[in-house]
């Protein structure tokens, strides 16, 4: 089975690093999409071979935003990894990062 193996992201640079990093997930939602089409001889035509609509692309954006970014699960395996990056995060808990994207407005 083909499949792309030289996906680019790109993302928006914030001041804010939580909505920076937001973003990133979300644009990695479309990598991992692009990274998963077959280009495949076998493949050719069918709905895995193409991307199928920016809907689908999209759908595949949020899913990593809502499920992951947004769980509790993803924030106590990360907290660790951050306070290691990223030191001035060292006295934010994984609550804290969990509030940052569940917050409602």
């Amino acid at each position: 089975r083909r499949v792309p193996t030289d996906v680019r992201i790109t993302t928006r640079f914030s001041e804010n690093w939580a909505e920076g990093f937001g973003a990133t997930i979300h644009e990695t939602g479309h990598s991992l999409y692009e990274q998963g089409r077959d280009l495949s001889e076998e493949g050719r035509g069918l709905p895995s071979s193409s991307a199928l609509s920016m809907g689908v692309h999209e759908s595949q954006s949020l899913l990593w935003e809502r499920m992951v970014l947004q769980s509790r699960e993803f924030w106590d395996y990360a907290t660790p990894k951050f306070h290691k990056r990223f030191p001035f995060t060292k006295e934010a808990t994984a609550d804290d990062f969990y509030a940052t994207y569940n917050r409602v407005s």
